[in-house]
């Protein structure tokens, strides 16, 4: 016979086990085969987009595509920004006027207009209790 405090604990626990976490899958597509890395982050907030990521992810690009995957993550709204990193300096590379000189796409392939980069809106979806897997198209 359990005890309370076991019963408690074990009916606490399967509560919390419970809790719903769902898994991000982010397929970057258009990739340079051989190029380098893709660097990607995850944003959850409109206050943090593109200054604050939640997590990141990097891998080598070794095709035309690259599958990150962001794991656990509360169901909510998110953003995703990528790029691939050319030239293995860990930041997107820009002109003097702030156009990007490599590859690089948002969820929802947000794009920025003559003022300047998109709004957490244009590239935020939501993700809910189940997986969800989200392709970017680099450009």
């Amino acid at each position: 016979m359990l005890s309370r405090f076991t019963y408690m604990a074990l009916v606490f626990g399967m509560a919390s086990a419970s809790a719903s976490a769902a898994d991000l899958t982010v397929v970057l597509e258009n990739t340079i085969p051989n190029g380098g890395n893709v660097r990607a982050a995850i944003y959850g907030q409109s206050a943090d987009f593109l200054k604050k990521s939640l997590r990141g992810a990097e891998s080598p690009v070794n095709g035309n595509s690259v599958t990150l995957v962001f794991k656990d993550l509360p169901a909510g709204d998110y953003a995703v920004t990528a790029f691939q990193d050319s030239n293995g300096n860990k930041k997107l590379d820009t002109s003097i006027v702030g156009i990007p000189l490599e590859p690089y796409g948002m969820s929802n392939d947000a794009r920025g207009g003559l003022d300047g980069a998109p709004k957490f809106s244009d590239a935020a979806f939501h993700l809910g209790d189940s997986d969800l897997t989200v392709r970017i198209q680099l450009k």
